[in-house]
């Protein structure tokens, strides 16, 4: 299992979807007296690690997105050929 760089911050994992899974079977469990089994897949913290990769990927993925949004908002309000402010 890798590790997350700091699971503390937001965005550094996913949820779970085997804990997902298991919550309804955990409810039947309790109550027939079972005792609680950690996750296997996420060691029962409930959040699958990111790798640095991935978060820095998907960091410049929606920097790009934002900087392409801003020249298009930049180009609407000053098309070609017109000067940006007044002469």
């Amino acid at each position: 299992m890798t590790t997350m760089p700091d699971p503390t911050l937001h965005g550094n994992g996913d949820p779970c979807p085997a804990c997902g899974l298991r919550r309804e079977a955990d409810r039947q469990r309790t109550t027939l007296g079972s005792r609680d089994m950690p996750c296997n897949i996420c060691g029962g913290t409930g959040r699958i690690p990111r790798t640095a990769e991935r978060i820095v990927s998907e960091a410049v993925a929606e920097a790009r997105a934002l900087l392409a949004v801003s020249q298009l908002r930049m180009n609407a309000r000053h098309p070609a050929g017109c000067p940006p402010g007044p002469e």
